[in-house]
């Protein structure tokens, strides 16, 4: 699937109420990792999301947030660390390192 962005990014897709959405927010804040959040309930935001997953071969019926897009893979309720090692990994490419 095409990332949304040409350098490493982390897209979190969302509520303010749910307790593994805002861990996940807590350990990029603690990492210094830039990330855009994005709450589900707002209708443009849930289509956007629901077309990304189907585009990455994910049910759209019932799933587990958040959802993280990280340069273009889409998670379903993934570790943050997992997501903080994908990010990194881009951005060490970016910059030439691989």
């Amino acid at each position: 699937m095409a990332p949304l962005e040409a350098r490493s990014y982390i897209a979190v897709y969302g509520r303010d109420t749910c307790g593994w959405t805002q861990r996940a927010l807590q350990v990029f804040e603690r990492n210094g990792v830039n990330y855009r959040y994005f709450i589900v309930d707002d209708r443009q935001v849930a289509q956007r999301l629901h077309s990304r997953m189907q585009a990455a071969g994910l049910s759209t019926g019932r799933y587990q947030l958040p959802v993280i897009d990280v340069n273009g893979e889409m998670m379903v309720r993934p570790d943050p660390e997992r997501v903080l090692g994908r990010y990194r990994d881009r951005l060490y490419q970016q910059a030439g390192y691989r």
